[in-house]
């Protein structure tokens, strides 16, 4: 019963994680230079996917590193704040690491 219901949450999921990038695309299309429009679109819509795999990726590891089992959560605590601290730091490092040098 439970893999039925996480097949289902992840068919029900995906067309509307994809749907969510469409305002950024388009603001990223409408201010793309002349010309170029369709390859930025097109590479951030790439990267959009690859972002979307990564969090999932992640999802998949923190759970096998904080186990979380019926009636037992202790680990709940730990992971939560482990997703946060990963949901900050690894964007705001991106930023940093690839960011615009004056």
């Amino acid at each position: 019963m439970a893999r039925a219901i996480a097949v289902i949450d992840a068919a029900a999921a995906s067309p509307f994680a994809q749907l969510s990038m469409i305002p950024l695309l388009t603001l990223i299309a409408f201010y793309a230079p002349e010309g170029r429009r369709a390859t930025w679109f097109a590479l951030m819509a790439s990267l959009m996917n690859l972002a979307l795999v990564a969090g999932q990726l992640q999802t998949k590891y923190l759970n096998h590193i904080f186990v979380i089992q019926r009636g037992e959560y202790s680990e709940l605590g730990p992971l939560l704040i482990t997703a946060a601290v990963l949901g900050f730091i690894l964007p705001i490092g991106a930023v940093l690491l690839f960011g615009r040098r004056a």
